[in-house]
Parts: structure tokens; sequence; C-alpha cells
């Protein structure tokens, strides 16, 4: 019985002591961890503690550039993607990100990738604008390829590569006078090519030379959708 009595009066001197040293207010924070024998409950892990534990961004960018030129893009994409789980609008990232899925081949993944960052970015938005419509071109979205040089041309329009690109497009497409309107640009900028010059001659042919296979200076001007080949079939007589 005095073994028993004893026990309780110490158990509530350490009950006591507790809610002195937490506060009253805290009490229901002292019976819990009385409860859990004064085991602490660690808090759960963040995508920050995961990529600090590992390294810091910069390491982690060095590491994915380094596996890049290896020939390893499937675990340079995994280290990339990880960082993006702690910033999804790392431009840096993104821009990586999607070169390594171009250089892949995944050109609609790269595309994606690259709307991910806003036309208005301060450093980024135009550079990603203006691949992701080489792109575009490349996979044959010649519509989305047009809006997004069209695009950056409305945002900076001065840009010869949009100038250039719009040109050979729409020559392709027999757009020949919508052509000569950035072939005109480029012109005034005294950036001009040879082809480009002889592109403005005479505006109701068609540009139909290709690249021939002993030569890659050659400017691919084959035909472009039913406009293009009308375009040509017009040039060459053949009504």
């Amino acid at each position: 019985m005095n073994s028993t009595l004893g026990n309780a009066s110490r158990t509530s001197k350490a009950l006591l002591i507790g809610m002195l040293l937490v506060g009253c207010g805290d009490s229901k924070v002292a019976e819990k961890e009385a409860s859990l024998g004064g085991r602490q409950v660690a808090p759960a892990p963040s995508a920050n503690d995961h990529v600090d534990s590992v390294g810091s961004r910069e390491q982690r960018l060095d590491e994915a550039d380094r596996l890049v030129e290896s020939g390893d893009l499937d675990t340079a994409a995994a280290r990339l993607r990880q960082l993006l789980i702690v910033d999804p609008q790392d431009v840096e990232v993104l821009f990586r990100l999607a070169n390594a899925r171009a250089v892949q081949g995944k050109l609609s993944e790269a595309v994606e990738l690259l709307d991910g960052i806003p036309e208005d970015h301060p450093e980024a938005g135009l550079p990603a604008l203006g691949q992701s419509a080489d792109w575009c071109y490349q996979l044959g979205s010649y519509d989305e390829a047009e809006h997004r040089y069209l695009s950056l041309l409305r945002l900076a329009p001065g840009v010869p590569m949009a100038h250039r690109r719009l040109a050979h497009l729409y020559n392709r497409q027999g757009r020949r006078h919508e052509a000569a309107v950035h072939l005109r640009e480029l012109c005034k900028q005294g950036n001009i090519r040879q082809d480009e010059l002889h592109a403005l001659i005479n505006l109701s042919d068609a540009m139909i030379s290709e690249p021939s296979h002993d030569s890659t200076a050659d400017v691919d001007y084959s035909p472009i959708g039913a406009s293009g080949q009308a375009r040509r079939l017009y040039t060459e007589r053949r009504y």
C-alpha cells in the first residue's frame, strides 16, 4: 500500500514539474509527451530538405551538365526534375531540361517545358519563345511556329532570327509577298543572305531550290502545303 502511494506521489510530482516547464496553456502537449514517454516526433522532410541533403542547386546543375556531356540524358533529366519539385518556375532548369529532351528527339515535350516560361520573363521569355518556335518548325507544326515567331516580333520587332524564319516559312508555303516584308526588314538591318536577295527578284515565282546532297550550305525551299505546291506548279507553267 505504501509503495503504491509512493509511486502515485512521484507521478503527480512529475506531471506538476512538466506543467511548470511548458506552461499551463500547454498541458495537452505535456500530457501527449508523457504518453509518448518523452519521445519527440520529427517533422516530415520537405522537398528542400531532400535537395539540400544531396547538394546545392548549383551542384545539381553541374552534375546534370556532366551527365548530358557523357550522354546519360535520362539521369540528367531526373536530376533536373528534382530541382523543379523545389521551384517549378526555375527558368534555367526548365531550359536545360527542355534542351536535354530535345537532344533525345522529344521535341514535343521540350516545347511543353518551354511553355512554362512566361513570354514576358525579362531574361528567358524571348529565348524560350524563339527556341520553341524552331522546334515547332522541325516538328512540322507550321501554324504554331508562325504564331510563336509573330509573338516574338510583337515583343521584340527587330529580332532578325524571327524575320528570317518567317520569310523562309512563307517562301516555302508560296506566300511570297508576305515573305518579302520580312526580307526587306533584314535588308534594312544589313543582315541579308544571297538566297534571300534572290527571293526578292520575282515575287510571282516560287522559291523552288532544294539542298543538294553534296552541300550543307544550300537552303531547303521545297514547298510546304497546298499553296506551296500550287506556287511551284505555276512557276513551272504546269497549269
